[in-house]
């Protein structure tokens, strides 16, 4: 062994090895490290000098982990690859009480760990901490940058500024699936804090909380999403906040919540079927295993999604479980029909009433839209199109089944417009003015949803829309108005109208029944 000590660098006390490391249990990592002890004088976030014992840890091409209960069944966060870091540790020689930690590194690549619904894969991953002693100051390292040995030829430099307040986060280029339904790509913020939020029992719960957030992203909200097959929405200029909170006490409790939001979005998948839509919202709050949700109406959460940006996570917990998305959609199917206008989509639970007067526990698929406008008929996209057009088309559809039966299904409708108009088809005109349209269809075993006792208010995007509906009509298809037709000069109608397509049990003239 030859000791070869440069005198003139100081004090030396170092060492090097293999090691596993954990930083406020969000960030660990396995792998070779170097490890320095000396004596520095810093600043804090007073700009007061501090002289401190100071321990530095670096280190490249490790593995890590950034997340929540790391190295436990219970984790849920990024693992990473090629990572590399400088961690410092730094006590004031004058209150040993007086600790304070910091540390950058980053990482080529990452994988989400955690629920099996969620995928997430990164790279270019960077971490930053930058936590305050017990009394709350800071190290003000943008005053006093720190270079910390990562390795026999290499650095890094820790240059945090107090002034940005306490710190455990991380950003990159990450790509999110959630539940084979949305997915998203971009560059992301992550990042841990503690919080009290709000149940929907209207207790608090101290937490953990995992937040990702992001701006200005591309994302796809459907089915088969990444394949050939995908079926669904194109997003761009996606801003979003998701969150996974963990309960402190128990940490089997975790609640995942995302409010989303796109400026322009088009839809694939389907031939003959084009949908484009603008504002676009979408939102998810999910229960934990006890049933209870987080009403962060009660207690907003704000979620980094940049450098310099954030959105707030402010879903009410107190209606359910919810998976909704709304905004301002055109459809287009065939050239033969077109909708716009504002449309909501919402999967939710809900104690359904029926008509034999009981209540059954059903997951409902709601659509509602108002204020729309339509067309049916030939040559759709041109100026020589013949049908028939619709404006201020309002309507609710639900679609209900039992979570202890999925077999017993529900579809209920009930719709309006104030105007509909015949064109392009010369010799016959007609109109007609507050249509409305009913529809409630029974489940296998003849039993009907009966809206009348709880009515179901669901979302147009812009509005609302209530369904109402009672069972007491029977199974019900039926559509009602005001209708004006002329033909040719020669023929003419107008008054009220009403169709019905109903089923009922009739006694035939020998005495018999039929259905």
């Amino acid at each position: 062994v030859t000791l070869d000590f440069d005198g003139s660098a100081g004090a030396l006390v170092q060492a090097s090895g293999t090691m596993n490391i954990s930083v406020e249990n969000f960030f660990t990592l396995s792998g070779d490290f170097a490890l320095k002890r000396s004596s520095e004088s810093l600043k804090d976030s007073s700009g007061n000098s501090v002289d401190v014992d100071l321990l530095t840890l670096g280190a490249e091409n490790l593995t890590a982990f950034a997340g929540l209960n790391g190295g436990t069944a219970n984790a849920v966060g990024l693992s990473l690859a090629d990572a590399g870091f400088a961690l410092a540790i730094a006590t004031s020689k004058t209150d040993t009480t007086k600790t304070w930690r910091a540390l950058v590194a980053d990482a080529g690549s990452a994988g989400f760990v955690g629920p099996e619904n969620i995928e997430l894969s990164a790279s270019s991953i960077k971490v930053a901490i930058n936590r305050p002693a017990a009394d709350g100051s800071l190290i003000n390292f943008s005053a006093a940058p720190l270079t910390v040995t990562t390795g026999p030829s290499t650095t890094r430099t820790i240059d945090f500024n107090s002034a940005d307040g306490a710190l455990t986060e991380a950003s990159g280029s990450i790509k999110l699936n959630l539940n084979n339904f949305v997915q998203f790509s971009g560059n992301l913020a992550l990042r841990k804090s503690s919080a009290t939020l709000k149940l929907s029992t209207g207790a608090d719960v101290f937490t953990e909380v995992l937040a990702i957030g992001g701006t200005n992203l591309s994302a796809f909200a459907g089915i088969n999403g990444g394949t050939a097959n995908a079926a669904g929405f194109n997003l761009t200029g996606v801003n979003f906040a998701f969150a996974t909170a963990t309960d402190i006490n128990d940490r089997n409790r975790k609640w995942t919540a995302l409010d989303a939001s796109a400026t322009g979005v088009s839809f694939n998948g389907i031939p003959s079927v084009a949908i484009s839509a603008s504002s676009l919202e979408l939102a998810l709050n999910r229960p934990a295993s006890d049933g209870t949700l987080i009403n962060f109406a009660g207690a907003p959460l704000t979620v980094k999604t940049g450098s310099s940006t954030s959105r707030s996570l402010d879903l009410s917990g107190t209606s359910g479980p919810l998976l909704e998305a709304s905004g301002t959609l055109t459809i287009d199917v065939a050239g033969f029909f077109q909708v716009s206008g504002s449309l909501g989509l919402k999967k939710a639970d809900f104690d359904l009433k029926l008509s034999d007067g009981t209540t059954k526990s059903v997951q409902l698929l709601t659509v509602a839209g108002e204020n729309l406008s339509a067309f049916a008929g030939m040559k759709a996209n041109s100026a020589d199109k013949a049908g028939l057009s619709l404006s201020g088309v309002d309507f609710a559809l639900a679609v209900a089944s039992d979570k202890a039966d999925s077999t017993r299904r529900w579809t209920t409708l009930q719709a309006n417009a104030d105007s509909i108009a015949l064109s392009g088809i010369t010799g016959v005109t007609m109109s007609s003015s507050n249509l409305a349209v009913s529809i409630n269809r029974a489940a296998t075993d003849s039993t009907l949803a009966d809206y009348s006792s709880t009515p179901l208010t669901l979302s147009t995007g812009s509005s609302t829309k209530t369904l109402n509906l009672s069972s007491s009509t029977g199974p019900l298809v039926e559509a009602s108005g005001t209708i004006n037709i002329a033909v040719q000069d020669f023929f003419t109608v107008n008054g009220g109208f009403a169709v019905r397509s109903a089923r009922d049990t009739v006694t035939l003239s020998n005495g018999t029944t039929v259905d």
